[in-house]
């Protein structure tokens, strides 16, 4: 590996990056700008899902221009149909690394090409009903300081769009994904700007895997998911990748899951209007887990696979296209759309205890 900063960025063999600050040590690739490693160093664990093809080959995808999966893959725009797959492109993209750095803002390079924030539009996800009539919410501020225990450090990827983008998604865009270590903190920031002149329409989330059990001598069925707050929320029930109706009841005056065997047999659990904004994936009482704070993102899902030894957090602005969706990008609930010239940030954190 070559040292980039001195202060424990450095990059790997396959041209990702590698931080460590003392408390964490993370490994991002350039391919998606994907986590492809999150270790404590004081006990050595491995927090994140390890990519195993026979149950997911994936561990820590970016979801961008899309979130979920568009009825038929496909949406139209301007008189024209275009193809796009579950999740968008993104994640199967090699990103170049925009900066690395000790003591930054990981979104610090995206703020000098996106100019004002912006108002995004669209974000109805956040209701009840995710198929409603497009909502104008407020733009979320950047996630404050959360940690002070050792040094951080940081790295930013950046993806422009191309040919090959266009041909799927005619719009102009700059996306970046910012890792920073703060203390026991992971955060991952997302800028994406608007260079062109129209609206930029698009949507954006995360989906990190984490190991479940962590422990030898663990079962996936100790785990529980913990929210902060003592939920009352029905979820969308998911239909080969889309959002299918009535909404099913989860939660009751509860701020737990049971990760039963039976719990994914169905697909994710998707959430649209959960008030807490932390969520804890933890083992046993006092063991092993994973914290996040996700502040800004209206939708949330939870997924795994049956038999699988892992459990996604995932943090969304959008979500899938209901069953019945006309197919019109206009139509679309959940996309931000954002003003030429103008720029568009989020931020989630992560603390493995």
């Amino acid at each position: 590996m070559t040292d980039l900063t001195g202060c424990g960025g450095r990059t790997d063999d396959a041209g990702g990056v590698e931080l460590d600050n003392g408390v964490l040590r993370v490994r991002v690739a350039r391919a998606g700008a994907e986590l492809a490693s999150i270790v404590r160093n004081d006990t050595g664990i491995e927090y994140l899902w390890s990519g195993d093809p026979a149950f997911w080959p994936r561990r820590a995808p970016v979801l961008f221009p899309i979130v979920g999966r568009l009825r038929g893959d496909a949406f139209s725009h301007g008189g024209t149909r275009y193809r796009l797959p579950q999740h968008g492109f993104a994640r199967d993209r090699r990103f170049e690394i925009a900066e690395t750095c000790s003591h930054a803002d990981p979104g610090r390079a995206a703020t000098a090409h996106s100019g004002a924030p912006a108002t995004p539009t669209g974000q109805d996800a956040i209701l009840p009903d995710p198929v409603a009539h497009p909502a104008r919410v407020p733009e979320s501020t950047e996630h404050p300081a959360i940690g002070h225990a050792a040094t951080s450090c940081a790295a930013t990827f950046a993806f422009i769009d191309d040919d090959a983008t266009r041909a799927a998604y005619p719009f102009p865009f700059r996306l970046e994904v910012g890792y920073l270590l703060d203390g026991d903190w992971l955060r991952v920031s997302f800028a994406v700007c608007n260079p062109g002149e129209a609206l930029l329409p698009f949507s954006l989330g995360g989906h990190p895997g984490f190991r479940c059990p962590l422990v030898p001598g663990e079962c996936f069925t100790d785990s529980v998911i913990e929210f902060e707050h003592a939920e009352t929320v029905d979820r969308w029930p998911v239909v080969d990748g889309l959002i299918g109706r009535p909404a099913i009841p989860a939660l009751r005056g509860q701020a737990t899951i049971d990760l039963t065997p039976d719990l994914f047999c169905d697909g994710a659990l998707v959430f649209t209007d959960l008030h807490s904004r932390r969520v804890r994936l933890a083992g046993p009482k006092g063991g092993r887990g994973v914290e996040m704070e996700f502040d800004g993102f209206p939708s949330f899902g939870i997924w795994s696979k049956p038999g699988a030894p892992f459990v996604c957090l995932e943090p969304w602005c959008g979500i899938a296209d209901s069953v019945d969706a006309s197919g019109r990008l206009e139509d679309k609930p959940g996309l931000i759309w954002l003003p030429p010239g103008e720029g568009w940030r989020r931020s989630f954190a992560v603390r493995p205890f």
